[in-house]
Parts: structure tokens; C-alpha cells; sequence
């Protein structure tokens, strides 16, 4: 029971957050962490953007409040044994109230699989957690801000590269307690945007997280709460009107408390609230304020 809480809370209520602008970050993939063979979950994401960094470290109120409004469609099987693989569907909703003016759009977000395998299971009678390693392949099914006509218009719903990440997770139960720690790397590839502005060729670099948390179980309730790293390398951008000219490294924190319920053995819910603002030294993102639903079905083996 207590695994079941715990896998489901941090997987679907405590995501690696990606940030409001363009750079974002490889998130945690949709992985069984319990003794279940096959899950699927319906979250939703409501996210209150109001702040930016600079890359200089400046802080700012962003001129119009934008609201990001994400559905995610998320799915693992244990295909052999160890082995699993998932899926990550989102469609992405957002919006702008700029003077008065309101700029609405929507559209798929960033298509995502992974392949994970369980290489140290957990075994109550000894300290070591149980761990998975998984890698994860993101495809660009979004609209990158590279191929927006207008900054301004909140019309992205993905980032706009092929993606490859690798990563490893570790779980571990003590009583009423548990402990998660989530870190990845992820090598995005260069693509080629049109605008505009022109054509542009885009060359991201290497980018990563790592995450920490914690909860206390009681019966069928938890009580949870971690705080994620992101870091992204510089962008370089070759505009064939305007030259060349390259980013700043973008950074943030994201810190999360949550609290789930078990209705049975089969179904979870959870309710969330993460805040992007609070910890770390953020340079060249914006910024926001998430609350999160989510419900989750599994299938013992």
C-alpha cells in the first residue's frame, strides 16, 4: 500500500518541471516504481507564469501573467521481468490577458518513451534501495518558440528538438517513511526552424536535473514534498539574415510539496502544489507557480 502511494505520488504529482520559456528540461520518464506490471494516469498541471530571470540574474514581473494549462496522458508496462517501457502524451493550453487583449493557443505538447530496466531490486531486510535506470527519447511533436512569428504570443507547446536522455532512480522505504532521488542527463540535437525572420539553425546543448524528496505514509494517505535542479546548456542560434548569437546557460529550482490518497489497491489520486520562485539562483527563465490533479490506475502482476 505504502509503495503504491509513494511510487504514484512522486511520478505523477512531483514531475521534473520544465520551465515556462523555450529551454525546459528532459523530464522524469512514466516509470513503475512499485510491484505492479501496468499503470496508466491522467494528470493535470495549471501553471501561473508571472516572473523572469534574466541572464544577468535580474528578476522582473513579466508585463502580462501567463497561463499554461497542460493534460498528460501517461502509460508503463513491465514487458519481462525487469524491463518496462512507457509514454508521455501531453497537450499543452496557454494563454496571455495583455491590455486587455486576451491571445489564446493549443496544441500537442512533446511526445516522450522510455525504456527502463531494474537493476537493484529493494529487499526490506537490508538498507539498499531499490534502483532503475532509464533512458528516454523526446520527439519534437510541439511548436517551438523558433517557429513563432511573435515572442509574444504564447503559441509554444514543446521545445523543438529530438532529445536523448539517460537517467537512474532511487527508491527506499523505512517504516512510515520514503525517500526518492532522481538524477538525468540529455543531449538535445540541432534542427532547423523557419519564420518570419528567416531560417534559422538552432544547436542545443547538454542539459540535466536531479531531484530529492521525501514523505510520511499513514494508512492510505501521504504527505511528500522534493525540490528539483534544472540546468541547461547555452543555445546557439545561425539566422541566415541576422548572424549568429548564442544564449545564456539557463537554471532553476523547483520546490513541491504534495498529498495523495489510495482508494484501493488499483486507483490513487493526488493533489500538488510546486513553486518555481523560492529556491536556488534562477538566470534565464521565467518562472511560476504550478497546482496539479492527478489520477492514477495499476494492475498488479
Amino acid at each position: 500500500m505504502k509503495k503504491l502511494v509513494f511510487s504514484f505520488v512522486f511520478f505523477f504529482a512531483a514531475k521534473l518541471w520544465a520551465a515556462a520559456c523555450c529551454g525546459g528540461s528532459s523530464a522524469v520518464p512514466s516509470v513503475i516504481t512499485s510491484d505492479d506490471a501496468t499503470q496508466f494516469s491522467s494528470s493535470y498541471f495549471y501553471n501561473q507564469v508571472d516572473t523572469e530571470v534574466t541572464a544577468a540574474g535580474q528578476w522582473r514581473k513579466k508585463p502580462a501573467t501567463e497561463i499554461d494549462e497542460t493534460l498528460k496522458l501517461e502509460a508503463a508496462k513491465i514487458f519481462s521481468d525487469r524491463w518496462q517501457t512507457g509514454i508521455v502524451i501531453p497537450a499543452v493550453q496557454k494563454s496571455v490577458d495583455n491590455a486587455g487583449q486576451r491571445q489564446q493557443s493549443s496544441g500537442l505538447g512533446d511526445v516522450s518513451g522510455d525504456l527502463a530496466y531494474e537493476y537493484l531490486p529493494e529487499w526490506e531486510y537490508n538498507w539498499l534501495p531499490k534502483g532503475i535506470a532509464f533512458l528516454q527519447l523526446t520527439a519534437p511533436t510541439g511548436k517551438s518558440i523558433y517557429q513563432s512569428d511573435n515572442i509574444s504570443t504564447p503559441d509554444t507547446t514543446g521545445r523543438g528538438f529530438w532529445t536523448l536522455g539517460l537517467g537512474n532512480i532511487w527508491t527506499k522505504n523505512f517504516s512510515a517513511w520514503d525517500v526518492l532521488t532522481v538524477f538525468e542527463v540529455h543531449k538535445s540535437l540541432q534542427n532547423k526552424f523557419s519564420n518570419s525572420q528567416g531560417t534559422s539553425v538552432v544547436k542545443p546543448g547538454w542539459g540535466g536535473s536531479y531531484s530529492i524528496g521525501g514523505g510520511w505514509n499513514s494508512k492510505s494517505a501521504r504527505i511528500g514534498a522534493a525540490i528539483t535542479w534544472n540546468y541547461e546548456d547555452p543555445i546557439r542560434i545561425e539566422n541566415e539574415i541576422s548572424g549568429s548569437n548564442t544564449s545564456s546557460v539557463q537554471r532553476f529550482a523547483t520546490a513541491t510539496v504534495n498529498y495523495s490518497y489510495l482508494w484501493s489497491n488499483t486507483w490513487a489520486s493526488s493533489i500538488s502544489y510546486a513553486d518555481q520562485a523560492i529556491f536556488g539562483d534562477p538566470v534565464n527563465t521565467s518562472l511560476g507557480k504550478i497546482v496539479s490533479l492527478s489520477l492514477v490506475r495499476k494492475w498488479a502482476r
